[in-house]
């Protein structure tokens, strides 16, 4: 590529970058080194839940850890977390986030508490591509509250130097129960999710460990909301102190139960509130605006809607405001948003519904038609008078539980390695299917790959199952040292 062309590349690539609003913190989970001791993989997702809720706390615009887990379940990338900084990259591009805070953790080998973990943190900010090296954090694993707090301080300096951090305690933890609440955070499975956390809550009792187990509380109470258990949500919410350091998620989650139990006005209060704070941008003025339409306040729910699209292009709030356009008599404003919506999701079926309509009434509509005949299917768009769009609000703690696959009902025998390889796509931490590729590669005589999903099932899921499935592999490969190893573990799980 010549000088010239690559000058031409870079300009059309920054001004397709401007037409963006950058504006989230990105956190992704931390780089696992290679080497490092699979008893401290979970430390790649404490760190980064850890860092989202504490940014949050101090409104810098961040994406919660539910969405980030959502982001990176649709790229494919799957625990433990290895994924390079391209990828990175190429994931805070599409979600536009301003900033990338990521890193790489390394550990000493050994399960002692006493090990040594190091952390490198870095900063990528996506409009220049330039990476920031932080200082090097070192520490013993049974520190862990402390270099937390070490890394939170760290990185805010950079971030925004002018920042008083003004909470100087650190948030204390119990490392058992910690690493079950980030095991909750790498299911999707409602079930395994509700056991580690509640054991999680159960390690701590009635302890005040500097409102730690607020953390627990709140994704019990996110947990049950997801699945419209909206008075158990309620119960643990409420068990949660008004001062803790998820006061704002509190608040937003609140707000949600109001909408859901029809309270609009108890909700507005609340959402205004987290707008004064200048918390959760977007998703506030989203919420508002759908809630000033449930209250026919319609002037309002424009302004807010369009401020929420302003901030970040989202396909619910489009939804949101092509609803509030359908209930006029402003064509013009309908079929513009109608065509905005379809520049940015050209596959959205409400939007290519709202095109065909407005093409029918047209006078070159035989020509228009011909233009788009490949991108509207006649026979699925529905009618101007008989469309309707889902008013939505925004959960940024939304979770999308997995159902058991159909194909892992057979046995072993009936199933292949590509059947469970294809469910993985769907449910990546699903622990049964890990189990079920470790055995049908034993199987086959496949034994590195065996010994790999054996280790992942194991960290999903630490029972009789997945420990004897790694011992009968190391039976097999005549590895006595490994197979003394987990029997000692089988002992402690009976």
């Amino acid at each position: 590529m010549t000088i010239q062309r690559k000058i031409i590349f870079l300009l059309i690539f920054f001004i397709l970058l401007s037409s963006f609003n950058f504006s989230k913190v990105l956190v992704l989970p931390f780089r696992i080194d290679k080497n490092m001791d699979k008893s401290h993989f979970w430390f790649s997702k404490a760190f980064s839940f850890y860092l989202s809720i504490k940014l949050n706390s101090i409104n810098i615009d961040t994406f919660t850890d539910a969405k980030v887990s959502n982001i990176i379940n649709e790229n494919s990338i799957n625990f433990p977390y290895r994924f390079t900084k391209a990828s990175a990259i190429k994931i805070g591009l599409s979600n536009n986030a301003s900033e990338i805070i990521w890193g790489e953790i390394k550990s000493s080998k050994t399960k002692s508490t006493d090990a040594i973990i190091t952390i490198r943190p870095y900063i990528i900010d996506i409009m220049s591509f330039k990476q920031q090296y932080l200082p090097i954090l070192k520490s013993k694993v049974k520190n862990l509250s402390l270099i937390q707090h070490e890394l939170f301080n760290s990185i805010i300096k950079k971030i925004n130097p002018s920042f008083n951090i003004n909470d100087k305690k650190i948030l204390s933890i119990n490392n058992q129960s910690y690493e079950l609440l980030i095991k909750s955070l790498l299911t999707n499975n409602f079930n395994e999710k509700e056991h580690l956390l509640k054991n999680a809550l159960n390690l701590i009792g009635d302890k005040d460990l500097n409102q730690y187990s607020d953390l627990i509380k709140f994704e019990l109470s996110s947990l049950y909301f997801n699945r419209d258990d909206f008075n158990i949500s309620k119960e643990y919410l409420d068990k949660i102190s008004i001062k803790s350091i998820i006061s704002k998620n509190k608040l937003l989650l609140s707000g949600l139960l109001d909408f859901k139990n029809n309270n609009y006005n108890n909700a507005i209060k609340k959402f205004l509130e987290l707008k004064k704070q200048n918390s959760f941008k977007n998703i506030i003025d989203n919420n508002l605006g759908v809630l000033y339409i449930k209250n026919d306040e319609f002037s309002k729910a424009e302004t807010f809607l369009n401020k929420s699209i302003n901030q970040n292009k989202t396909k619910i709030s489009f939804n949101n405001i092509l609803n509030l356009y359908l209930r006029g008599t402003d064509l013009e404003k309908l079929k513009a948003k109608t065509i905005e919506t379809l520049s940015i999701f050209p596959k959205d079926t409400n939007s290519i519904s709202l095109l065909y309509n407005f093409i029918k009434k047209n006078k070159n509509k035989a020509s228009l038609l011909a233009v788009f005949n490949d991108f509207i299917d006649e026979d699925n768009v529905i009618d101007y008078y008989k469309l309707e769009i889902k008013l939505e609000l925004i959960n940024p703690f939304s979770n999308k539980f997995n159902k058991k696959s159909d194909k892992l009902k057979k046995s072993i025998e009936a199933l292949t390695i590509e059947d469970c390889l294809l469910n993985l796509e769907n449910y990546p931490f699903d622990y049964k299917t890990h189990y079920t590729i470790s055995k049908l590669y034993i199987k086959s005589k496949q034994f590195r790959k065996a010994e790999l999903y054996g280790i992942s099932a194991l960290f999903l899921n630490k029972s009789a199952l997945t420990i004897s499935n790694m011992i009968d592999l190391y039976k097999l490969l005549g590895n006595s040292s490994k197979i003394r190893e987990f029997k000692s573990k089988l002992g402690k799980t009976e």
